[in-house]
């Protein structure tokens, strides 16, 4: 998907198999396409985030908060399955990049210029390994695991708003992620972008791929495995290989010279280099690799064993 355009399915061949329009009535479709495993085999729907702006008592701008949608590919439709303003509280539950976000957004759903504050920015929804969803909600340093049969909260785990679980040291806490995965055994796997790292413990700016162990009976998030790396302001991934090492992908962000990514006569500040990098639990470089974006950056790395039905049937050394 590309943020405000359409939700698309596409063969791998290039075609275009089905999407679902944006008509950007009030609000955009953005940030995940993700196959959802947990919907009925014989129709399987995708999973995405819908903006949706609303005036709330005390707050002197409109809150944008986010609609988790189920898209249902053959009719091309949408369904809300459950919103952030369900549960969380625009005038509680707020975190440093609510009021401080990067992107300016009007109004749209009125027809104004009225600036709205970006409250959740939720960018990242997954299905769990315990008949839950995993969302990710970025300008809370939030996680959040959701029933998937009452759509409930189940917990939460954040370092900036009200958390059922406590981190084994500050270090640990991780702030504006993105793209949350649970692992089969309930680790967690997080882009930690770090935004507001510096407002609450101080420092210099850096970014990390981040792998949490989750004691759910004592409630405690303790550090399994870290990659740390030049501060990305924004985007970036971290998955687990079949091989049990991760990748981390690390988009090109504000870090300066990129941690010395940038060829010769780059104008410093900006970087020309996507990095993902392949690195074993004590976190060892196993592999990376550099690739060259030209108008945006990529988003994420995500692994695929295949994406046409490809087999390997050599590997040379």
């Amino acid at each position: 998907m590309i943020a405000g355009a359409p939700l698309m399915e596409i063969s791998p061949t290039g075609e275009l198999v089905s999407y679902l329009a944006d008509p950007h009535t009030c609000g955009i479709v953005t940030h995940e396409a993700r196959y959802n495993s947990a919907s009925d085999a014989s129709n399987p729907t995708v999973l995405s985030t819908k903006e949706s702006v609303r005036y709330v008592d005390g707050l002197s701008l409109p809150q944008t908060g986010n609609d988790i949608i189920s898209w249902n590919r053959d009719a091309g439709t949408y369904d809300v399955m459950f919103s952030t303003f369900d549960f969380l509280d625009p005038v509680s539950d707020r975190g440093y990049l609510s009021d401080n976000g990067m992107n300016p957004y009007t109004d749209d759903c009125n027809g104004t210029e009225t600036s709205l504050s970006d409250w959740t920015h939720l960018n990242s929804i997954s299905v769990g390994a315990f008949d839950n969803y995993i969302i990710s909600v970025r300008h809370l340093s939030a996680i959040m695991s959701i029933s998937q049969a009452t759509f409930e909260v189940e917990w939460t785990l954040s370092s900036e708003i009200a958390s059922d679980f406590t981190f084994d040291s500050d270090s640990t806490k991780f702030f504006d992620q993105h793209a949350v995965i649970q692992s089969k055994s309930g680790d967690l796997m997080l882009f930690d972008n770090g935004n507001a790292r510096a407002q609450y413990q101080g420092g210099s700016d850096f970014s990390r791929g981040l792998v949490l162990t989750m004691d759910y009976e004592n409630k405690i998030a303790s550090l399994k495995s870290e990659l740390v790396g030049a501060y990305t302001d924004h985007e970036g991934s971290t998955y687990q290989l079949d091989s049990g090492n991760y990748i981390t992908c690390f988009p090109a962000g504000d870090g300066g010279d990129f941690n010395g990514w940038l060829p010769g006569g780059q104008k410093e500040g900006y970087a020309s280099e996507t990095k993902v990098y392949e690195y074993d639990a004590d976190g060892v470089e196993v592999s990376s690799l550099a690739t060259p974006y030209f108008e945006d950056t990529p988003y994420r790395a995500t692994p695929f064993s295949t994406i046409g039905g490809e087999s390997i049937l050599y590997h040379g050394a």
